[in-house]
């Protein structure tokens, strides 16, 4: 590949190409991986900008380019931004390379740098150890209790799941705050090693005690996140009356996400409530009807009644849209094993399709959840072939 030698708008014209191949079709040629490696770290800032939405999205097709992205970090051209240090430090952090954890950990305490905040690239940045960037993801959670990007932070905690107990201070801390309910949930996440968190959450779950609104002023009367306390209150002490008590009472009332999930993870233990599920079946939001029949199996394991369901929400041209769980409806069948057998033939065609899922929020995002889909749909396969 002769690219020190071509000119500015040859190289961006390449690298644009390459972008959107990689970011339309499954399975690209790695010669496209290569160039967008390459223009990803280039001198001219517009080259690199053409390249590196697409890698920050890469993971293991540029894994050869690891050395490079990391001196382009380490010392960047002075005419480049830091969105495209950014981009890089993603395929970096993608391919599981501790030298992105301490640029990465910076922009994660400072707060100031948007691509790295994005929710999506949650996966990505998980992908590090946890022991690698868990002290700047504290510190930064100590800033600014109102700030969006903890939302992103509060994520990474949540994934690295029993890891993340050293940070247990400060998303108690985060329980009295607009991103209580993340908050909850990491701790769920975390289990046994955030018993500190234990008592708040049952008082959080019964109402005796609420999250403030932006600005301090006191929380609904109601809020949202009861549910989600209880369950974490069930993950972390081992005891689940809190969380039947409470996700039964919201299941019964008709309430669909999360509760459905928390009952999901309950299982045969929420069996007072499988009637309650059941008669969400039918409901008329298609994450209501996959998040009961998911729910519905679990508890009662039965998929008589849960497979029509999901295989009835599943559409495979609306793969993408926020508006149909794709990814959770192919999760779910795979989980169901050999008795989701029916869903073979779509599943197979959705996987053998040559094209990404196209996403409703614009170019460039299809990538990280058309990779995930592609796995599910595979794994969910080898369960129901046994």
């Amino acid at each position: 590949m002769l690219w020190s030698g071509w000119n500015r708008l040859r190289r961006e014209r390449r690298a644009r190409a390459a972008a959107r191949t990689v970011q339309s079709f499954r399975n690209p040629p790695q010669e496209l991986w290569d160039v967008l490696a390459v223009a990803a770290t280039d001198t001219c800032p517009h080259v690199c900008w053409e390249a590196g939405g697409a890698v920050a999205e890469a993971g293991p097709a540029v894994a050869a380019h690891a050395d490079r992205f990391a001196a382009f970090v380490a010392g960047p051209p002075a005419d480049v931004g830091h969105l495209h240090v950014q981009h890089t430090l993603l395929a970096l952090a993608g391919l599981g390379d501790v030298r992105a954890a301490g640029p990465l950990g910076a922009v994660l305490e400072r707060g100031s740098l948007p691509l790295v905040h994005d929710r999506r690239h949650v996966p990505t940045l998980a992908t590090l150890p946890a022991a690698a960037l868990l002290p700047a993801v504290r510190r930064g959670l100590r800033l600014d209790p109102e700030r969006y990007a903890h939302q992103t932070a509060i994520d990474v905690l949540a994934a690295w799941g029993a890891d993340s107990a050293p940070a247990t201070p400060e998303l108690i801390a985060h329980l009295h705050g607009p991103h209580a309910r993340d908050a909850a949930r990491a701790l769920g996440r975390i289990g046994p090693g955030a018993a500190a968190a234990a008592d708040l959450l049952a008082d959080f779950a019964l109402g005796r005690s609420r999250p403030q609104r932006p600005g301090g002023e006191p929380g609904p009367r109601r809020w949202n996140g009861a549910q989600t306390a209880a369950w974490a209150h069930w993950r972390i002490t081992g005891d689940d009356s809190l969380a039947l008590a409470v996700c039964g009472a919201a299941v019964r009332a008709g309430a669909g996400r999360p509760v459905l999930g928390h009952l999901a993870d309950l299982g045969p233990a929420a069996a007072e409530h499988a009637d309650a599920v059941r008669a969400l079946l039918g409901s008329p939001g298609a994450w209501t009807r996959a998040g009961a029949a998911h729910a519905w199996w679990r508890i009662t394991g039965e998929s008589a009644e849960a497979v029509p369901v999901l295989l009835g929400a599943l559409q495979p041209d609306r793969a993408g849209h926020p508006a149909f769980p794709t990814l959770d409806l192919v999760r779910h069948l795979g989980a169901i094993g050999a008795p989701a057998a029916q869903a073979r033939p779509v599943l197979q065609a959705m996987l053998a399709a040559g094209e990404r899922i196209t996403c409703t929020y614009g170019t460039g995002r299809n990538i990280l959840e058309d990779e995930a889909l592609c796995r599910a749909l595979a794994e969910a396969l080898e369960r129901i072939d046994g």
